[in-house]
């Protein structure tokens, strides 16, 4: 083990003598790297004559710290990230009671693993960069609620779509923008292979069930009504089971298609209950604008990010418990402000009131013939009768 650019640089085998040594115990929410011979892990260091570390005892000390949280955290986030399809990355941040006020930070998906030491602000800056650009945002002001099953298919069909125009490119051929059940169900069997560049796969690693052990796998058409319902995409068949997309779709795909950099936070939190909650979030920016899918239990909701937003959604996501103060007395009113901070900290992650209020505009319908308008509509998509 060795220290490089503030980074412990260290094996599965030493992470594993290090908790022998401290008899640390893994929580439910661990997430320290498998060792596949526990024994000779063990025993690695001792038969080999070398010291564990080349550090001094105080980094020592505070690598066991960093090892200890990693071992039984109270929240967890997990990042996988693409940038211009030429950098991606995976980490995973967790923060716990042996270094309140701390995120210890663990990358790499083989060894030797890389440990850090972050701060709220330093991680906040980091997402708000990578999902920066020098164009402003032009909001579509695109919003709705889905099901986690409709949300995976919107993603299906958003890497079909991509996929349709990159064979169009290579064969010189026109694009074409309408897809099929057995697209979509091609695109759910490829969220298990490892290529980031895509998104169902950069989604796939981090649910807390992989998408082909999903019941909806054998069969998306009742998600994909979903999203006809939503005003997503339209069927363009008696059948039903050929698709396009709607003029609101239509943003999204393109948005998906030139997309700058693609996101995706999943947090983990254990529930008074002693429950696991787990909440995905793929974050993708596009030239003009930043969508968010969140996905949280049997729910999940699609928004358009306003300027503000995304600090305001990292400043929840990204809040490291501090010690408590251990006061013999409290009064009642202190007790009740402390419970009720708890309360707060312990709710799911989603959007500011404030902003969900501007970006959820009251439903509109048209009135000609009563259909749904979508938001900042200039004509109803069935009818064409213009909107006042």
């Amino acid at each position: 083990m060795h220290i490089h650019n503030d980074e412990w640089i260290i094996t599965a085998a030493e992470i594993e003598a290090v908790l022998s040594r401290t008899q640390c115990s893994q929580g439910p929410l661990a997430v320290l790297p498998s060792i596949p011979n526990q024994d000779a892990a063990k025993n690695e260091n001792t038969e080999s004559g070398q010291k564990p570390s080349s550090s001094d005892d105080s980094d020592s000390e505070l690598l066991s710290a960093c090892i200890c949280v990693l071992a039984n955290p109270e929240r967890v986030v997990r990042m996988h990230s693409n940038v211009a399809d030429s950098s991606v990355s995976r980490s995973i941040m967790a923060t716990g009671a042996a270094l309140p006020g701390v995120w210890v930070t663990i990358t790499g998906s083989a060894e030797p693993f890389r440990i850090s030491m972050r701060s709220d602000p330093e991680l906040r800056f980091l997402v708000s960069d990578m999902l920066s650009a020098e164009t402003t945002y032009s909001p579509s002001l695109i919003s709705c609620g889905l099901s986690t099953e409709a949300a995976l298919v919107l993603m299906a069909c958003l890497d079909q779509s991509r996929r349709s125009w990159l064979v169009s490119l290579l064969k010189h051929l026109e694009p074409i923008s309408i897809f099929s059940v057995e697209d979509i169900n091609f695109c759910l069997s490829e969220g298990k292979i490892e290529d980031f560049r895509w998104t169902l796969p950069l989604v796939d690693k981090l649910l807390p069930i992989p998408i082909d052990e999903m019941a909806f796998r054998a069969d998306p058409g009742p998600a994909l009504m979903e999203l006809v319902g939503s005003g997503l995409i339209e069927t363009i068949n008696e059948e039903a089971n050929v698709f396009d997309w709607t003029e609101a779709g239509r943003v999204l795909a393109e948005g998906n298609r030139q997309a700058a950099a693609r996101l995706v936070l999943a947090q983990s939190f254990l529930l008074p209950d002693d429950d696991i909650a787990h909440e995905i979030m793929l974050l993708t920016r596009t030239p003009l604008d930043v969508f968010l899918i969140m996905v949280s239990g049997a729910d999940a909701s699609l928004i358009t990010m306003l300027p503000g937003d995304i600090d305001s959604l990292l400043e929840q996501v990204f809040v490291a418990p501090f010690a408590q103060n251990s006061e013999p007395e409290t009064d009642d009113s202190e007790a009740a402000a402390s419970e009720s901070s708890a309360a707060v900290q312990a709710e799911p992650i989603a959007p500011s009131a404030s902003s969900t209020a501007e970006a959820v505009p009251t439903k509109r319908f048209c009135t000609q013939c009563g259909e749904q308008l979508m938001a900042g509509a200039k004509f109803c998509l069935k009818c064409g009768t213009p909107v006042n």
